[in-house]
């Protein structure tokens, strides 16, 4: 596999998923791989940067994990683009290349499907915003800006989705669009590369 990138591979259905960077973030690639022969079947590349942010050598330019929900896979590089991809076909849906946010270190945060909506968490020096965008189209249906809080882990409670940041918590209604409460807490937690869904 080409490149560099500390993603979580992503399976279903004999297709493993991930994606990856050239080692300085000018290239941003998507690739499928048979799970039982290894074969590269589908090697993408989706987003062509000029000018990358700066990545501190502990991360990596493609750090947050793919997500397969159904038929398509959504592949993202945080602020750099997002990219969703028809698993059948292979032929790419809907790019987002446009969401503004100076991720500091690299971005690390996965993204969150929940119903029609692909949630993302842009945790910035400059900005700090959750953003919904229509899972089927990649258009933004809302932005909500909040302070510090990579979405590391999802939890559902009492029919509320509860997020853990870097120094709050924070319940989420995704459909009505608030938040219903935040939490701070002591010390600071660094955004992990993946997302936690846990139904109770």
């Amino acid at each position: 596999i080409h490149g560099r990138g500390w993603s979580s591979p992503v399976v279903a259905s004999g297709e493993v998923w991930l994606t990856t960077a050239t080692p300085d973030g000018k290239k941003l690639s998507g690739l499928c791989v048979d799970a039982k022969t290894g074969e590269v079947t589908w090697d993408k590349d989706l987003f062509l940067v000029p000018d990358p942010q700066f990545a501190h050598r502990f991360n990596s330019y493609a750090s947050p994990s793919p997500l397969i929900d159904g038929e398509k896979v959504y592949l993202s590089w945080g602020s750099p683009g997002t990219a969703c991809v028809d698993r059948k076909t292979k032929k790419i849906v809907w790019k987002r290349g446009d969401l503004v946010c100076d991720h500091f270190r690299g971005a690390g945060s996965s993204p969150l499907i929940f119903e029609n909506l692909l949630i993302l968490t842009m945790d910035g020096a400059d900005y700090q915003y959750l953003i919904a965008l229509d899972k089927k189209t990649g258009k933004t249906l809302w932005r909500r800006e909040v302070p510090k809080v990579p979405l590391e882990e999802v939890h559902q409670a009492n029919g509320h989705d509860h997020t853990l940041g870097v120094r709050s918590a924070h319940a989420y209604n995704w459909i009505a669009r608030y938040r219903r409460h935040r939490s701070e807490h002591q010390g600071v937690h660094l955004a992990k590369e993946s997302i936690s869904f846990i139904q109770n």
